[in-house]
């Protein structure tokens, strides 16, 4: 409370600890659930999305995202750029291309779902 307030313990008020209470209850209208991820873009948009959690999926897809972040030399702020956008883009309908195997960019073929 003396952090959010900026005074000391001993100088803390009624009105200190309904502010601090305030603060709490919009960080945790903020927080995700557990489980949960939430993305807010810079236009406002904002999205719950479930974790993923199947583990061998996880590493083929990092994997193919160090791929791509070494082949065409980007920064990690500019891999999660590229990344986010794809994701915005599929959420809102639009189509990403598929390469002539019918297999996404980076899987190769057996991968169990």
């Amino acid at each position: 409370m003396a952090a959010v307030a900026n005074k000391e313990a001993r100088q803390l008020n009624q009105e200190d600890y309904g502010r601090a209470s305030g603060m709490l209850e919009v960080l945790q209208s903020i927080a995700p659930p557990t489980g949960h991820v939430t993305v807010i873009l810079p236009d406002g948009h904002r999205s719950e999305l479930t974790e993923f959690t199947h583990e061998g999926v996880l590493q083929q897809i990092r994997g193919a995202i160090t791929g791509w972040q070494v082949a065409f030399s980007l920064t990690p702020e500019q891999v999660a750029a590229v990344v986010i956008s794809a994701i915005v883009e599929s959420t809102r309908g639009d189509s990403a291309p598929v390469p002539a195997d019918g297999q996404p960019f980076g899987v190769s073929e057996g991968v169990e779902s």
